[in-house]
């Protein structure tokens, strides 16, 4: 079903269509500071202060990078494993829930790693995410650490694009990419190696679902993507009421820029705001 039949209703921006982004409003996002992004212009805590918006995203992290498990077969754990770059949002987590965070991994120089172990903390962790959790290698490892803590596992609720379990996915294994020079175009993938754990993005937020293979042909994962210009909108839209914590927030941030620019043809070399254009482009690689 496409958006605007069933569900465009739930994101509809609050600011003038995007094809008539004005000058006032690029040189407004042209003054964003990246580090400050998640404290001012998203203000992430308000935003998941509400226990039901953090769990479904929580719980769509988990799905991506998370891995449920029993230490010794009797104490229930979680480990999520990210890119350094990605301290503050597993220090937003510890936050809420506790644990232990370690940034200096063996052999693994890029990562950070929160570990939850005290059981009065999986109680609580388990409670958060049980009946959202839904990726196919995910859900038999919270069935089993539901075993030891003796809680019922729920069946995953079905998903709908007022559900903030795909920003949490996306935060985990999404990207988003963009040309600047002759093609035009921005793309947002998510990638995942079961194909059925991606039908969900298809579904409700149009796109292609396709095999990623090796040079040899071999299937190794399955990438959902998006690159019309309405439905990275829509995506964005959605991204406005559940915004990324991740560093691809800051990617995020700059697509009304890069369209608004792109409609008044800054990309031409002879343009007034060609700077601006080439601000933009160097800030997409920089601030990632």
């Amino acid at each position: 079903m496409l958006w605007s039949n069933k569900y465009l209703f739930l994101f509809s921006p609050q600011s003038p269509p995007y094809s008539h982004c004005n000058l006032e409003s690029i040189n407004k996002f042209n003054h964003f500071n990246i580090n400050t992004i998640t404290k001012d212009y998203y203000n992430i805590h308000s935003y998941y202060s509400n226990d039901t918006v953090f769990n479904q995203w929580l719980a769509g992290l988990i799905d991506g990078d998370g891995y449920f498990y029993n230490l010794s077969n009797k104490y229930p754990s979680l480990t999520i494993d990210m890119e350094r770059k990605n301290m503050p949002l597993l220090n937003f987590i510890h936050s809420r829930i506790g644990g232990i965070i370690m940034s200096n991994i063996k052999g693994r120089p890029n990562v950070v790693r929160l570990t939850i172990r005290k059981r009065v903390h999986m109680l609580d962790l388990v409670n958060r995410v049980n009946g959202n959790i839904r990726n196919s290698v995910r859900v038999p490892q919270l069935k089993s650490v539901c075993l030891v803590l003796n809680v019922q596992f729920l069946t995953p609720t079905p998903l709908t694009p007022s559900n903030a379990w795909f920003t949490g996915f996306f935060d985990a294994d999404g990207t988003i990419i963009a040309s600047f020079t002759s093609s035009f175009f921005i793309k947002i993938h998510v990638t995942n190696k079961h194909h059925s754990d991606l039908e969900s993005y298809r579904s409700i937020f149009n796109g292609s679902l396709n095999a990623v293979r090796t040079s040899q042909g071999v299937v190794y994962a399955h990438r959902w993507s998006i690159s019309s210009k309405s439905d990275i909108l829509a995506m964005n839209s959605y991204f406005k009421l559940y915004p990324p914590i991740s560093h691809k927030a800051s990617r995020v941030d700059m697509i009304e820029e890069y369209y608004g620019l792109y409609n008044i043809e800054a990309y031409k070399f002879n343009s007034p705001h060609y700077s601006k254009w080439l601000s933009l482009a160097e800030r997409w690689k920089t601030e990632f």
